[in-house]
C-alpha cells in the first residue's frame, strides 16, 4: 500500500493512479494521508463515506471506460459540488468496484 501516492493542499487531495486501488482499501488509504496531511481539508472537513464514494465513483468510471483520462486520479476537493451526485450513484454501483 506504500504505493499510493497523494498530493495534498490546502483544499485538494488529488490520489493518483486511484483507479488501482481497491474499494477494500479505501478507508485505510485515507486514514494514513490524514495523519500525513493535517492541513488538508478535504480529508478533514468530508466525511470518511464521502470521500469513499467519491473515490469510488471514479473508480467504477474508470472500469467501465467512461471519461478514463479525468477518472484516473481522484481530486478529493473541499468544498464538495457534487457529494449528493456521488453518493447516489456509489449506492447504485459499488458492486461494480474491486
Amino acid at each position: 500500500m506504500d504505493w499510493i501516492r497523494g498530493i495534498c493542499t490546502e483544499d485538494n487531495c488529488r490520489i493518483v493512479d486511484s483507479c488501482k486501488v481497491p474499494k477494500a482499501w479505501f478507508a485505510e488509504c485515507l486514514e494514513r494521508f490524514r495523519i500525513k496531511n493535517t492541513r488538508c481539508k478535504p480529508l478533514w472537513l468530508r466525511s470518511s463515506e464521502s470521500l469513499e464514494a467519491e473515490w469510488g465513483v471514479h473508480n467504477v468510471l474508470y472500469r467501465l471506460g467512461i471519461f478514463r483520462s479525468r477518472t484516473k486520479d481522484v481530486d478529493l476537493n473541499f468544498p464538495q459540488k457534487w457529494g449528493w451526485v456521488y453518493r447516489m450513484v456509489w449506492a447504485l454501483t459499488k458492486w461494480i468496484a474491486k
